[in-house]
């Protein structure tokens, strides 16, 4: 896992850095220094794209301390911590007083329109100076120093100098499937820790949760409400956002194996352990009410349904007459099998946003099937050219005796369907 996480952290992260100010200067550091990339900044994964080259060094020692005002004592306690470990030798926190070899942080406010919620300020001199508008920015500025501890030791020193470090990619992360195999508390703590030292922000997690309104799928492997309220507390303090998956409506075995009358069924009544009828009005019922209890138990504002490989291995559309049915039934003799599952989507989607709540964005996230926010802030949707679009429509109301179209969104090709030639695409880039 690490050799990974390390690969994509330093291909996938692209730190955009703009150095200001000029930093203090110091004689000439005895040690060596540590690695450095060519423009002579001090190596950091991502690494800082820009520096401003001071004279001399900083050099941790074993009175090292991190200083922070009283009301920044959990990010400088998370701070001494690393620190502690990485240099094999005490690191407190002091409230004022900084001084040689000391790592000092600073909270400021008025830096938000340049550094975000996210960046932070560093200078390296006889000190080592992060300012940042939020907690985020000096626990991320608080990594680098971890990373250069690293590399120091007691033995080594950092170049002076001075950088503006904001990251280029609001999401920066990582996923883990923990859906039909356990692992351990510590084995997700220990992943979390290491994605926050490469400045990562969120974790996607296939995870089964025991649930109230299915207990029979409470079996192994599965987490109880408490882990996964741990988890999510040790992620946020990492900051860290969780993205929490319940795979559907394909790959739901872990879920629907012990509820035959909400598996899919063949046109030879062999029935899908893994696929759920999207048919049957209670699948749209166990999918929402999985999302809420999600909702309940790790502390997100977004979700993940999966929506990929439906069917996979158990056969194509046709051999499942009910999804022509359907379609027909709801929209009309031209309708087709494909439009249940995009309905579906929809109609999950749509549930979840009555609440208040967010999809996983589809811009970054391209397991999910969902909104896609264009430039202007508006939903892309696929329009079927079948017939009038719906949104059009200054009346709308039932056409036919039959249920009204939901916007068509566009399945990813992953899913295994093939897109039709008569959707177009809309506010096409």
């Amino acid at each position: 896992m690490k050799s990974i996480i390390s690969i994509a952290a330093a291909a996938a992260l692209v730190a955009g850095v703009v150095a200001t100010g000029a930093p203090p200067q110091r004689a000439e550091a005895a040690s060596p220094p540590i690695q450095t990339t060519t423009s002579g900044a001090p190596a950091t994964i991502p690494a800082l794209a820009n520096w401003t080259a001071g004279d001399g060094g900083f050099e941790f020692e074993a009175t090292t301390s991190v200083v922070a005002a009283a009301a920044q004592s959990k990010v400088a306690s998370q701070l001494a911590t690393d620190l502690t470990n990485a240099l094999e030798s005490d690191v407190t926190v002091e409230t004022s007083g900084a001084s040689n070899g000391d790592v000092q942080l600073n909270l400021d406010a008025s830096t938000k329109a340049q550094l975000g919620e996210e960046g932070y300020r560093v200078v390296v001199g006889d000190t080592i100076s992060i300012t940042a508008a939020t907690e985020a920015g000096l626990f991320y500025g608080g990594q680098s120093v971890t990373q250069w501890a690293v590399q120091a030791g007691l033995t080594k020193s950092v170049p002076a100098g001075s950088a503006t470090d904001v990251p280029a990619y609001s999401v920066r992360g990582a996923g883990v499937c923990a859906c039909i195999i356990q692992i351990s508390e510590e084995k997700f703590e220990e992943t979390i820790k290491e994605m926050a030292y490469y400045k990562m922000n969120e974790l996607w997690l296939e995870i089964k949760v025991e649930s109230e309104s299915l207990p029979l799928a409470t079996f192994w492997s599965y987490y109880t409400h408490e882990q996964a309220q741990r988890l999510s507390k040790f992620a946020a303090d990492h900051h860290v956002r969780i993205v929490a998956e319940v795979n559907s409506p394909g790959h739901m075995e872990p879920w629907i194996a012990p509820y035959p009358e909400l598996q899919l069924v063949n046109k030879d009544g062999v029935r899908q352990s893994s696929q759920l009828d999207i048919t049957k009005p209670e699948a749209l019922t166990t999918v929402t009410t999985l999302a809420d209890e999600y909702f309940e138990h790790f502390d997100t504002d977004y979700w993940h349904m999966g929506a990929d490989e439906y069917l996979l291995g158990s056969g194509q559309l046709t051999d499942f007459p009910q999804f022509l049915e359907t379609a027909q039934a709801n929209w009309g003799p031209t309708a087709k099998e494909i439009d249940v599952f995009i309905d579906f989507i929809n109609q999950v989607n749509g549930a979840r946003q009555e609440q208040g709540q967010d999809p996983a964005d589809l811009e970054r996230r391209p397991e999910a099937l969902q909104h896609r926010r264009t430039r202007q802030g508006h939903h892309r949707r696929v329009l079927d050219a079948r017939g009038p679009d719906p949104d059009s429509d200054p009346h709308p109301r039932k056409r036919h005796g039959q249920r009204r179209r939901t916007p068509l969104l566009h399945p990813q090709r992953r899913v295994g369907f093939r897109r039709r030639p008569l959707e177009r695409e809309l506010d096409a880039e």
